[in-house]
């Protein structure tokens, strides 16, 4: 049985700059330095892009895709689970509503810890994603983050 789970943020920054951010690969490491050391695109198409993600336990494949302009979806494949990622950008009140929802199954052993993960899930989406991405957007800058990477 799968974690799910949905959290939100308010981003005072317009939806197509955090979506921009988010699609930026090249600078993860910079947008995730707690758990990303480094990402490179390994394959593309217009559907997908695999990246070659540096994480903290090693390197892992990722699967992007851009569901339409303000929908990204992240496949995240790692020792201990399996996970997908829908990232929705929706402008709300000037800025943007970041929506991370979470469907992670564990393998193996850590299939056993299911009934007791889901705290921890949504602690680390807070933690590592969502307040990095909110950081990053309202951040002044003196230019954009760099195009899209997949573009639909």
């Amino acid at each position: 049985m799968p974690i799910e789970t949905t959290l939100s943020i308010q981003i005072a920054a317009p939806p197509e700059r955090v979506v921009a951010l988010y699609l930026d690969v090249a600078h993860w490491h910079e947008l995730f330095p707690a758990t990303i050391r480094a990402a490179r695109i390994v394959r593309s198409s217009p559907e997908e892009v695999e990246i070659e993600v540096d994480h903290l336990e090693g390197k892992v494949p990722n699967f992007l895709r851009q569901k339409s302009p303000t929908e990204i979806e992240l496949d995240e494949h790692k020792r201990l689970f399996r996970a997908t990622f829908s990232n929705r950008f929706e402008p709300h009140e000037g800025g943007t509503r970041y929506t991370l929802v979470a469907h992670v199954q564990l393998i193996g052993w850590a299939r056993l810890l299911t009934p007791f993960v889901g705290p921890v899930v949504r602690s680390r989406m807070r933690r590592f994603v969502l307040e990095p991405m909110k950081a990053a957007a309202e951040r002044p800058t003196n230019g954009d983050a760099t195009g899209p990477c997949v573009s639909r």
